[in-house]
């Protein structure tokens, strides 16, 4: 039962056992995102909160102290304001605006609605909105479980004028750092938050809720744009040191130095730029002075470059594909780490034989073949090794082969005794 007042309300619980009563005094707007659960005396209220799991400013390596005000959450949180790398979204001529549906969506997904609405209203990352168009709003489970909202901007996205502006070759920035014995990562907080939408723009990003209307002052997620604008962003304000001790890809930056003195004046410097643009960190996400870092799914050490242990269980636990979309899951993630298993194209191509343009979720059993295959490439990621990095002293063998279907080559040294 529900008590409401003008200026507040109280929701009361009651259910069968000993006096499984609770009154609660909420706002109307974070009503639904708490749960009373009482079934008997020995089991109290429930509620939803979320725990600050934000690591403590202490945790700051002492040569970094005067610069924490760069992992200040309260900081990041505040609007940004104007500046030259304001999002614009130019749109086609021509192009209408999208017209997108109004999903349904149940008591847990209007409560976590509510709290997004609620958080970004406060923030000033959005306001209501009177705009002719209209981009619909889904969530997707987070990994804990949770609900993450997502505005589909497809429509959005087809009248846009593209941004070409590429997004750094992973296999590059691995390159860079052949030399490297000490890292530090950094994470960015809330990274597309830090950029503003352009004055006028923003009836172009407006979501449609069972709220209403809402468009965004801050560059959100989901615009075709945003990752090449935020890269082009990140590249103008490091572009002097950028794969010379850092790389940074999108809200990633690995620091990277050959000595413990060298590498306190590199870190200094980039969280000393990133102070002067008004950028944030996330303290948790960061690591400081490692000889071994994951970065952009793989693990770098001196010595080399290796699989993700955890990108490799989740290989290892792939169950056995059941139709031409399984198949296609399955290749993209294999295709990732392609360049530590040999003759992957060889191995991969009684299922890559079998990807067509139809017929993608079509169930099937799977040849015998293709299961040898699938099963193959799952052994062949568990026994990889490491990739030496590249070393220009070195002698270097290219060594080559071609079929029917496909072509290869591999750069080959004499490493510590060992080929590589």
């Amino acid at each position: 039962m529900t008590f409401v007042s003008a200026e507040r309300i109280i929701q009361a619980a009651l259910e069968d056992g000993p006096i499984g009563f609770m009154l609660l005094e909420v706002s109307p707007s974070s009503l639904p995102a708490f749960g009373f659960v009482t079934t008997g005396a020995d089991k109290g209220v429930e509620m939803e909160i979320e725990a600050d799991k934000e690591v403590m400013a202490e945790d700051i390596p002492k040569p970094y102290q005067h610069l924490r005000d760069v992992f200040d959450e309260v900081e990041a949180d505040k609007l940004p304001h104007h500046t030259e790398h304001d999002l614009h979204l130019e749109l086609l001529e021509g192009g209408k605006p999208p017209q997108g549906p109004l999903y349904l969506k149940g008591p847990r997904e209007m409560a976590e609605l509510r709290k997004y609405l609620d958080e970004n209203l406060e923030k000033g990352f959005i306001r209501p909105s009177k705009s002719p168009a209209r981009s619909p709003v889904l969530f997707v489970p987070k990994k804990d479980g949770g609900l993450r909202l997502c505005v589909d901007y497809r429509g959005l996205n087809e009248i846009t004028v593209k941004n070409r502006a590429p997004l750094p070759l992973i296999e590059e920035q691995l390159f860079l750092l052949r030399k490297a014995r000490i890292y530090t990562k950094l994470d960015l907080r809330a990274a597309y938050n830090l950029i503003r939408i352009a004055k006028g723009d923003e009836w172009k990003t407006v979501f449609g809720t069972q709220l209403g209307l809402y468009e965004y002052l801050v560059m959100p997620f989901g615009l075709a744009n945003a990752p090449a604008h935020f890269q082009s962003f990140i590249n103008d304000i490091f572009w002097d040191i950028i794969g010379v001790y850092v790389v940074v890809y999108l809200d990633d930056f690995l620091i990277f130095s050959d000595t413990e003195e060298s590498h306190v004046k590199h870190v200094t410097k980039v969280l000393t730029r990133l102070r002067s643009n008004q950028l944030f960190a996330k303290l948790s996400k960061c690591e400081f002075h490692t000889k071994t870092v994951e970065f952009l799914g793989y693990i770098i050490k001196p010595t080399g470059i290796e699989m993700d242990p955890e990108k490799v269980q989740t290989v290892k636990e792939w169950p056995m594909p059941a139709s031409i979309h399984d198949i296609q899951q399955f290749l993209g993630f294999a295709n990732f780490y392609r360049r530590f298993i040999a003759h992957f194209a060889r191995i991969a191509k009684p299922l890559t034989s079998l990807v067509k343009p139809t017929e993608h979720f079509k169930k099937f059993e799977l040849p015998k073949e293709a299961q040898q295959a699938f099963h193959q490439l799952i052994q062949a990621f568990t026994s990889a090794g490491v990739l030496q990095h590249f070393d220009y002293h070195l002698p270097t063998r290219l060594e080559t082969d071609a079929s029917d279907f496909a072509i290869a080559g591999v750069l080959k040294q004499e490493c510590q005794g060992s080929r590589a």
